[in-house]
């Protein structure tokens, strides 16, 4: 079980390369940063939502619920909100960024 969990999460790791490459328009090495990201989401979207057995994922026994979190493709440009600070002028300071998703 061990090993067809590890073949699953490098073959969603390919995919997910391969897409991201494609929207980059370069090649990814392996040595480059973003691939530790790329691997672990690989790792935790086959856990939170592939389904193993009975319709329920490798998430649901542990937490007695599924997951429902919302997610977005990998890499792909988002606006978040950011953390509430305190201070002068805080008012007129924008409350949203833009970022890159990598995963939770």
């Amino acid at each position: 079980m061990v090993e067809e969990a590890g073949k699953t999460v490098r073959d969603m790791a390919k995919v997910l390369k391969l897409q991201l490459e494609s929207k980059l328009g370069r090649t990814l090495q392996m040595k480059e940063p973003i691939m530790h990201w790329l691997i672990r989401w690989a790792a935790m979207a086959r856990s939170r939502f592939q389904l193993i057995s009975f319709r329920k994922t490798a998430y649901q026994p542990p937490k007695g619920r599924p997951c429902n979190v919302e997610v977005v493709q990998f890499g792909e440009y988002i606006w978040y909100r950011k953390a509430p600070t305190t201070g002068p002028n805080i008012a007129m300071e924008p409350k949203c960024g833009e970022g890159l998703w990598l995963g939770q």
